[in-house]
């Protein structure tokens, strides 16, 4: 049950899109011509990751780490955290006005100077790689607030506030930005309720928002983009039939699902039984299609919809267009697209 609910789950998130609205009619496109977007949409997705992976944050943490084939030197990092030991940071608990000031890593002796100031900000500066000779890289913490919680008697410290960039070459490779966060106790549980969360990561902009309607209700939703291009979302608003959200711990746990998954011209629009769905424990593709409903929109215009199988004892998931033309999803979520975005994440991955 867990796998063929991972199986359509993952192929509703690969079928991706943002919304444009088009004040003139036009004809409907074939179905030929609906499967071409399809896929130059799947090979534009690739095109996103690999604009992403040459991007200026993607080789800057690769030249840091020394990252190749998936293995990693982390040395230099090693030895830049554990010099700033120095300074007894308190990470639970910051104290920013008590810490503030520049430091600044030294080739020569190996060890952080520092100068405090009184701006309430802290700044490090040190090289883009263990063979640099020059501090080009500049972390800045602008804002570090944290929230007690206390749970066993035991405290622990949970972000409320966090505000960050990282500059090289004076140019802004990464930027973190977390605001409006709320916490909720329940128990021995402390889950955020509330948050607003971008984070730059050149080129690429992400924004994530969690937003609590009620103690069993929430919202979710993530975009992101290449400044204005390579566009994403993922939306979603949740229901639980347990007392209090924050205490999920699988899809048993919730009543009901809805929401959008899109990359450019492509979006799925999902809308789950969810608890109906845990209540059976063998469902057949019939009780699936019935409880689960997925609708396929390509440029705000409803083409088809996916519908679960069952062909040589295998679950095969296939979208149906408008005119009855089915197609097999693995035509485009296959081994081909994994090689394609393994090739791109090579740095990344270990051979």
């Amino acid at each position: 049950m867990k796998k063929l609910l991972s199986l359509l789950f993952l192929s509703t998130l690969l079928f991706m899109t943002s919304c444009k609205d088009d004040d003139e009619p036009t004809a409907e496109p074939t179905v030929e011509e609906m499967q071409q977007d399809i896929h130059q949409t799947f090979d534009g997705f690739v095109t996103c990751m690999q604009g992403y992976e040459n991007g200026q944050f993607s080789t800057a943490v690769q030249n840091f780490l020394m990252m190749s084939n998936g293995e990693v030197n982390e040395d230099f990092a090693e030895m830049l955290t554990d010099e700033l030991g120095e300074f007894d940071f308190d990470l639970e608990d910051f104290d920013m006005s008590g810490n503030s000031g520049v430091y600044t890593w030294s080739n020569v002796t190996e060890m952080w100077t520092y100068v405090s100031n009184t701006g309430n900000t802290l700044v490090f500066n040190f090289p883009s790689s263990s063979t640099g000779s020059v501090n080009n890289t500049s972390l800045t913490v602008n804002h570090y607030e944290m929230e007690p919680y206390t749970v066993d008697q035991n405290t622990d410290y949970f972000p409320t506030r966090f505000l960050a960039s990282v500059e090289m070459d004076g140019n802004e490779i990464f930027n973190i930005d977390l605001d409006n966060v709320t916490y909720r106790q329940n128990g021995d549980y402390i889950s955020p309720t509330n948050y607003d969360l971008e984070i730059r990561t050149a080129p690429m902009t992400h924004l994530f928002t969690l937003h609590e309607n009620s103690a069993q209700e929430f919202e979710f939703n993530y975009s992101s983009s290449n400044d204005n291009s390579c566009n994403t979302t993922v939306s979603l608003e949740a229901s639980t039939v347990l007392s209090d959200y924050v205490l999920f711990e699988d899809f048993e746990d919730f009543a009901h699902i809805s929401g959008t998954v899109g990359h450019d011209a492509l979006e799925i629009r999902f809308d789950v039984e969810a608890n109906n769905l845990s209540n059976i424990d063998d469902p057949t593709v019939a009780q699936i299609n019935q409880l689960v409903e997925a609708k396929v929109y390509l440029n705000n215009s409803e083409i088809g919809e996916l519908e679960v199988a069952d062909e040589n004892d295998d679950t095969v998931i296939y979208i149906v267009f408008n005119d009855g033309t089915r197609e097999n999803v693995e035509n485009y979520v296959n081994d081909d697209l994994a090689d394609e975005l393994e090739a791109v994440f090579s740095n990344y991955i270990e051979n």
